[in-house]
């Protein structure tokens, strides 16, 4: 039998418009990967400072830039690998207050073969981070109030959340936090 895409690829170059629709798909893909792992501007170094054990399945990972890092909001999150540009990836909702940079904190479960290598990080070790993302950031300034979610591991952006608010004196919000640690509640 013929490889999955080989018959895709005989009916485009069969018929002209699909073939040159399936140019435009190639060069996109192209142009989002460059886009996305090699033209980065958001991709940064940085230094593990610690990461400690804060169950037997959680660990807090607090990081320094190198050189210069990137301003992180509460509620956002960043992209992190362990090696420069086509390593594996996955996304961490940061758990520190904008208080505490240039350091940047996350707080992560390990549930998998990445995040048990996180695990094992150690002062010194470098990762590299890109982000920021998301746009769950909060005006702490606003006087409606604020409800805050999370079970588990979800109180990471909470965290932040909740500790930005303590700093800013200027906050004159109503927090509720509704935290659950049962999974499917």
């Amino acid at each position: 039998g013929d490889p999955l895409g080989w018959p895709l690829l005989r009916a485009a170059l069969l018929d002209p418009t699909g073939a040159g629709w399936l140019a435009l798909l190639g060069i996109a893909v192209v142009a989002v990967a460059t886009r996305r792992w090699m033209a980065s501007p958001r991709s940064a170094r940085y230094r593990v400072v610690a990461c400690q054990s804060l169950s037997e399945s959680v660990s807090k990972l607090v990081l320094a830039p190198v050189g210069a890092g990137v301003a992180f909001r509460p509620g956002q999150f960043a992209w992190l690998r362990l090696a420069p540009r086509w390593a594996e990836e996955h996304p961490f909702t940061v758990s520190s207050a904008t208080s505490d940079r240039p350091n940047i904190e996350f707080t992560i479960r390990h549930l998998g073969d990445f995040t048990d290598q996180l695990r094992r990080l150690g002062p010194g070790d470098e990762v590299w981070l890109d982000g920021p993302h998301g746009s769950f950031t909060p005006n702490l300034r606003s006087r409606t109030g604020l409800v805050l979610i999370a079970g588990g591991v979800g109180i990471a952006p909470m965290r932040a959340i909740l500790r930005a608010a303590a700093q800013d004196v200027l906050s004159q919000q109503s927090i509720r936090l509704l935290l659950t640690d049962r999974p499917g509640t």
